[in-house]
């Protein structure tokens, strides 16, 4: 089922695998990613911190420490993860536009 944490980590996993991953391949996982874990946040199968760990897992180390810098995250003080999904996702996606031209 694509609709599980389960799925999500699979995505994640697939990415890191990948040596160089291409600025399409992160776009397609940035939304892949956002439309799944959106319903299984809506629905209450995993929390927003959850949510936000998995998606930076990701990426590579230089790119994930961009977008924590850049959107204030402290992966291990929680507060400060609260309210940054929607954000985050921009902010991946910003990176990937930049990075690319």
């Amino acid at each position: 089922m694509r609709n599980t944490e389960t799925y999500l980590q699979s995505l994640v996993q697939k990415m890191r695998k990948e040596n160089d991953p291409s600025i399409a391949a992160y776009r397609t996982f940035i939304f892949e990613f956002a439309r799944r874990s959106n319903f299984l946040v809506i629905k209450l199968v995993i929390n927003e911190h959850t949510c936000i760990v998995l998606f930076l897992q990701a990426f590579l180390d230089k790119i994930g420490d961009k977008l924590c810098k850049r959107c204030k995250i402290d992966i291990d003080d929680t507060s400060s993860i609260a309210h940054m999904w929607s954000e985050l996702k921009k902010e991946a996606l910003n990176i990937c536009i930049k990075d690319d031209s």
